[in-house]
């Protein structure tokens, strides 16, 4: 079992991960032309004047929440996914982007399909972002408090990560 809070570890899942998905673009424009809902231009056109190397895990979560359905497509997905791991894997913060939007978007974005690389990265770091927030909680319960819920969530997305890894 890996440790999801080795500094080691983490370190090396980012490297591979970065490096998995170094030569992804987006496709939220092509020249003036915007890929996005008509409720979404505008912030596609702002974002177009941020350097996206540099958002931050709010900005990063809503783009993965955002993504195929009204910010771009499966191009869009794969550009950000991987970022976002990595940010909410060091944050240790809640987002939106849970099990139930991240694993449908997988799938409609043909995840079992990627290249080799593509998916041992994400399995991986799926698999430390689920492991850590189940060891959250486990952390400060003191004897005289009823045991925390486990999250449902990271528990899904354990199981879908290890559904794939069945497959591999």
């Amino acid at each position: 079992m890996i440790d999801p809070f080795d500094h080691d570890v983490i370190a090396k899942a980012m490297a591979v991960l970065d490096a998995a998905f170094a030569h992804q673009h987006h496709d939220m424009w092509t020249g003036e032309r915007i890929n996005a809902s008509p409720l979404r231009q505008d912030e596609v056109r702002a974002l177009r004047k941020r350097d996206l190397d540099r958002l931050t895990l709010n900005d990063l979560d809503q783009l993965v929440f955002k993504s195929v359905s009204t910010i771009g497509g499966v191009p869009t997905f794969k550009f950000f996914y991987g970022r976002f791991l990595s940010a909410v894997i060091r944050a240790h913060d809640a987002c939106v982007s849970d099990s139930y939007v991240v694993l449908p978007k997988l799938e409609a974005a043909d995840f079992d399909q990627w290249p080799d690389a593509e998916k041992a990265a994400v399995l991986d770091a799926m698999d430390i972002w689920a492991t850590q927030r189940l060891a959250f909680d486990a952390v400060g319960q003191d004897s005289e408090s009823p045991p925390d819920l486990p999250d449902e969530q990271a528990l899904e997305i354990r199981e879908w990560v290890n559904a794939r890894r069945q497959t591999r």
